[in-house]
C-alpha cells in the first residue's frame, strides 16, 4: 500500500537557509556524495547517495546558469522578517518504478506552480526500516512571490511590490500561501493526483483523512480488516527532526525530542 505524507514547512519554521537547503534537497555543494568536508567543521555522519532526480524551474534570467544564485539572492534582499521559501515534502509511491515517481513530481509540480512561481525540487530514494519498502519522497522548494513577466535583478526581484509601477518594484507575494487553510488545501490536492496515479497501476488508494476518520469509513464500507490496521496511535514526528537525524545523526537529538524519534522509528522511516 502506497504510503500518503505531505509535510509543509517555510524558511521561519524550518531556521534552514534557502541556498543551504537547496543545496540539501539537490544534493550538491558539502551535500555532495564526493564532497570532502576535511577543511571545514561540517561533520556529515553519511554520504548522501540517495539522489535519483533534481531540477529547478521558471527561474529568472540572473538566475538561469547557478539556480542557486536565486536562493542566495532570496537570503541576501528578502525583507528581514520574511520567508525565503516555502517547502513540500511528499513521499512518493514505493510500489513504482522510479522513472514513474520521476513523471509523477514532474507532472504535480507543474499542477501547483505552473509557470507563475520559481521553485526547485529534488528525490530521494534509499532504504527505510520496514522490509521491501523503499523510502522515496521529493521535496519542493519554491518562492511565493508571483511571476509578472518583466525581469528584475536580484536586490529588485525581492522589493516590495508596486501596484502602480510594478516594473519599480519586486515581484507581488501570493498571500494565499499564508492562508491557515493552505496546508490542508494542497494535502488534499496531492491525494486527488497520486490516486489518479494510483488508479492507472492498481494500487489501493489513499488518504489525507486522520487515522480516525478513515476508520470510521471503513467501518462504514464493512472494511473490518483496513479498520483494525487503521486504529492505532498516528505518527507525527517534525521534519526537523528527521533533517538534524541526518545531517548530524541520532546522538545529536536531546531529551524528550530524542525519546519521541525513539519510541516511534519502528513505524516511522526517516524521510530526509
Amino acid at each position: 500500500m502506497a504510503i500518503y505524507r505531505f509535510d509543509t514547512r517555510n524558511s521561519k519554521t524550518h531556521n534552514t537557509s534557502a541556498s543551504d537547503h537547496d543545496d540539501y534537497i539537490k544534493r550538491d555543494g558539502r551535500y555532495a556524495p564526493d564532497y570532502d568536508n576535511s577543511n571545514d567543521d561540517f561533520d556529515i555522519p553519511q554520504k548522501y547517495e540517495d539522489l535519483i532526480y533534481k531540477e529547478d524551474n521558471n527561474m529568472p534570467k540572473f538566475a538561469t546558469n547557478d539556480p542557486n544564485k536565486f536562493w542566495r539572492s532570496s537570503e541576501a534582499f528578502e525583507r528581514a522578517n520574511g520567508r525565503t521559501y516555502t517547502e513540500f515534502e511528499i513521499a512518493l509511491p514505493h510500489e513504482l518504478p522510479d522513472e514513474v515517481n520521476i513523471e509523477i513530481a514532474k507532472e504535480f509540480g507543474k499542477e501547483i506552480f505552473g509557470n507563475d512561481f520559481v521553485y526547485s525540487f529534488g528525490i530521494h530514494k534509499k532504504s527505510s526500516s520496514k522490509k521491501n519498502v523503499n523510502n522515496i519522497h521529493v521535496h519542493y522548494m519554491f518562492s511565493e512571490r508571483i511571476l509578472d513577466g518583466i525581469e528584475r535583478e536580484p536586490e529588485q526581484f525581492f522589493k516590495r511590490y508596486n501596484p502602480k509601477n510594478p516594473e519599480l518594484g519586486g515581484c507581488k507575494k501570493d498571500r494565499t500561501w499564508n492562508d491557515i487553510n493552505m496546508p490542508k488545501i494542497y494535502r488534499k490536492k496531492w491525494e486527488v493526483f497520486l490516486n489518479n496515479e494510483l488508479e492507472k497501476y492498481g494500487i489501493e488508494k489513499v488518504s489525507c483523512e486522520s487515522l480516525a476518520n478513515q476508520k470510521l469509513e471503513a467501518e462504514r464500507n464493512g472494511d473490518t480488516l483496513k479498520a483494525e490496521l487503521l486504529d492505532r496511535e498516528p505518527i507525527n514526528i517534525n521534519g526537523y527532526i528527521l533533517m538534524k537525524i541526518d545531517k548530524s545523526g541520532i546522538n545529536s537529538l536531546r531529551g524528550t525530542v530524542r525519546k519521541t524519534r525513539n519510541n516511534n522509528a519502528k513505524d516511522f522511516p526517516d524521510h530526509l
